[in-house]
């Protein structure tokens, strides 16, 4: 801790400056440094800012025409904000949305643009332990339509709890039968235990296509595990 005097030309100090602060107390005016911050990422929040910088760093790196052609495609996938339906969202936000999901995965970013209709996007239907297996069933066979699911799951909770996002991690996927896909593996290493028979979990679903800039609406709430 310093003490700072203050002269005629500043008559007055308050605030932050870097890792310092100023502060005016019953000794006169002070500066203190300002304690490091204790939160760390956790590995799965690592991974997901990675993810976001990557898309973010191809984004800047593409011309003013490249990101135009993003702006011009938003009207036509009528893809709009959260609070608002009836506004359009941006070039860019579609981009970093679309191009996440890719990266996610491991795909790289993807500046294409290709005019196409939606696919048929399959719907959740259900979550199912069985014997130790954590599998998502679905009501289209997605490997058919080129489309890749977004699967968010949470914690086991009460069967009378609501749907909670932000409880809800990004699941990747173990492997495609018929029309379910595992995520038992994705699951442990986020929770450490698989949800059993009867317990219920939030979940979050929405899908993209693998080589064109579609994104299906967001499927969410509770499932009780079958």
């Amino acid at each position: 801790m310093a003490r700072v005097r203050l002269s005629s030309i500043v008559s007055s100090i308050d605030g932050s400056i870097g890792g310092a602060t100023f502060q005016s107390g019953l000794f006169g005016n002070v500066i203190r440094q300002r304690p490091n911050s204790k939160k760390t990422s956790t590995a799965y929040q690592q991974r997901i800012h990675n993810v976001m910088r990557s898309v973010q760093t191809y984004w800047m790196s593409m011309t003013n025409e490249q990101r135009r052609q993003w702006e011009q495609y938003i009207a036509f996938v009528n893809s709009t904000i959260k609070r608002d339906k009836n506004i359009l969202a941006s070039g860019y936000s579609f981009f970093c949305r679309y191009n996440f999901c890719r990266v996610f995965f491991g795909a790289p970013c993807s500046q294409v643009i290709v005019y196409s209709s939606n696919p048929n996007w399959p719907s959740f239907l259900s979550l199912k332990n069985e014997s130790n297996v954590l599998n998502c069933y679905v009501s289209v066979d997605f490997i058919a339509e080129s489309v890749v699911p977004m699967l968010a799951l949470s914690y086991r909770q009460s069967l009378s709890s609501i749907f909670l996002r932000k409880a809800t991690r990004l699941m990747s996927i173990d492997g495609i039968v018929n029309l379910s896909f595992s995520i038992t593996n994705s699951y442990l290493v986020q929770f450490g235990v698989l949800p059993q028979v009867g317990e219920s979990v939030s979940y979050s679903l929405y899908w993209f296509h693998s080589s064109k800039p579609l994104i299906s609406a967001v499927q969410s709430g509770t499932v009780i595990i079958s």
